[in-house]
């Protein structure tokens, strides 16, 4: 008889385990005005299988078109929405912070290709489907595959491989008055 409790007792160790890893939460990263970015434990939680800030963290952060970003070593950049649902992660990093919203969309970065997320408006997320992204600018953002990212002073550019234009819906488009 004993011995029939002793599995199922071992399981539920397990699971009640991996619901207290869960309940305590993923440290993340955020502006707080004159401090710069500061670390706060247990700020991030999953609930419903979705990434949500804590409640209490929720209330400290600066939002901005109603999304504020933080940082986690698991998700990278990413932004939020004023419910605390995590709405786009591995956000591509800028000037030492998340990407910034440029025409409704934001960069992001999954397994080593560029896409952008829309988080304004009506437009569908593109994609990651390109070796490199720059900011919508207007209706246009250009893209291109095959390059290499490289840095210039402070600033990360592309080179080499096939350069284009995107529209909103990912589409290619003209490259004509697109900013150089």
């Amino acid at each position: 008889m004993r011995k029939h409790f002793s599995i199922p007792l071992s399981i539920l160790m397990l699971a009640c385990g991996a619901a207290h890893a869960q309940e305590k939460g993923i440290t993340c990263w955020y502006f707080q005005n004159e401090l710069g970015m500061t670390e706060h434990a247990n700020c991030l939680q999953y609930t419903d299988k979705a990434l949500h800030v804590r409640p209490a963290e929720l209330k400290k952060l600066y939002f901005t078109d109603n999304y504020a970003s933080l940082y986690s070593k698991e998700h990278g950049f990413m932004y939020v929405n004023r419910q605390g649902q995590v709405v786009v992660e591995q956000v591509m990093e800028m000037e030492m912070g998340a990407d910034y919203i440029n025409h409704g969309f934001v960069r992001f970065i999954r397994n080593g290709k560029c896409g952008y997320a829309a988080l304004l408006g009506k437009d569908p997320t593109i994609p990651p489907q390109f070796d490199g992204c720059y900011p919508f600018i207007g209706e246009k953002a250009l893209v291109c595959n095959g390059c290499k990212e490289f840095t210039e002073k402070e600033h990360s550019l592309y080179r080499g491989g096939t350069s284009f234009c995107i529209n909103p819906r990912g589409q290619q488009i003209s490259c004509d008055s697109y900013p150089q």
